[in-house]
């Protein structure tokens, strides 16, 4: 019986780890019609790179608009749709008889404390699709897909002054709020002043 070399042992390692990294990130993909609190009906499905990339763009720009940060938003359609086509993040589109009414923009994160876990990057509703239980089944299929992928967390941020979305966070969703963690960030101006 031959025994394997220390190389051939460590790339069996190497491959079984990415394999597990890839099973992992394996994405939960199906369609969820769900009846709302109106008795009306959404689907909510898995956006696709190409095809679905415009209507992302659309609600990041409502975001955007809703929050009065218009000027804020610098990426454009080109970049945000060859983003998505790589792979950088996901999202989740629910559309009713009317088209596409709300959408969740997500990516996978890394804890060191907890592990990898989903952050929210956005998720919008439209005005006339609020307070009809769409934003709750958005939550609940990104907690499915947290589930699946054995995450301890799902992680988000909201404007303080957002008091509707914070309120609901908070009382219907339930999560609970970190006033303890402080948030920086680096703006383009201030990544180039560190630079050598």
């Amino acid at each position: 019986m031959q025994i394997p070399s220390a190389a051939r042992l460590t790339a069996a390692a190497a491959a079984a780890a990415g394999l597990w990294y890839v099973l992992r990130r394996v994405r939960v993909i199906r369609t969820n019609f769900v009846t709302l609190n109106d008795g009306s009906n959404i689907s909510v499905r898995e956006a696709r790179p190409g095809p679905d990339s415009k209507e992302l763009f659309r609600f990041v720009e409502l975001l955007a608009d809703h929050l009065s940060e218009r000027h804020a938003l610098h990426n454009t359609f080109e970049a945000f749709a060859r983003d998505f086509a790589a792979g950088k993040f996901e999202a989740l589109l629910v559309e009713d008889d009317s088209g596409f009414v709300a959408s969740a923009i997500f990516y996978e994160a890394y804890s060191t404390w907890d592990g990898p876990y989903i952050f929210l990057e956005d998720v919008y509703v439209l005005p006339s699709m609020r307070g009809k239980g769409v934003g709750t089944h958005l939550f609940r299929e990104l907690a499915l897909r947290s589930a699946a992928r054995g995450h301890r967390r799902l992680q988000w941020e909201a404007l303080v002054a957002n008091k509707a979305a914070c309120g609901y966070y908070g009382d219907v969703i339930q999560a609970a709020r970190k006033d303890e963690i402080v948030m920086w960030r680096l703006e383009e101006s201030g990544i180039r002043r560190l630079l050598p």
